[in-house]
């Protein structure tokens, strides 16, 4: 098994940094490629989906500093405010370990399951 874990963990480096797909990952049928990428995104699912509180709590300040914006817009809005003396837009940047968490409160990727 550990072989196998660090087989396809060159083969994955292999294949982004170098572009290098004969070599470690000729090792694996394209199936067992399929079933490798299918455990890796469960495992990242697991960590960082669904489930475990700390996984929403990584996404709370983002979805407040989203919160927050669309209730400034709207007041702005409301209390007709002249057209650019408010945000209509803000660039938000964070990384996969925030955005993931963020998309699971916002309730996308459920595919009609409740929990």
């Amino acid at each position: 098994m550990q072989d196998t874990t660090s087989l396809w963990f060159l083969c994955k480096q292999e294949a982004s940094l170098l572009n290098i797909v004969d070599q470690a990952c000729a090792l694996f049928s394209p199936s067992e490629v399929s079933l490798l990428e299918w455990t890796d995104d469960l495992e990242a699912f697991i960590l960082k989906g669904y489930g475990k509180s700390i996984n929403y709590r990584m996404g709370v300040p983002l979805l407040e500093d989203v919160v927050q914006f669309m209730e400034q817009a709207i007041k702005a809005e409301e209390e007709k405010h002249a057209p650019g003396s408010y945000e209509k837009a803000r660039l938000r940047f964070a990384h996969a370990e925030t955005v993931v968490p963020f998309s699971c409160l916002l309730g996308l990727f459920l595919d009609g399951s409740e929990f």
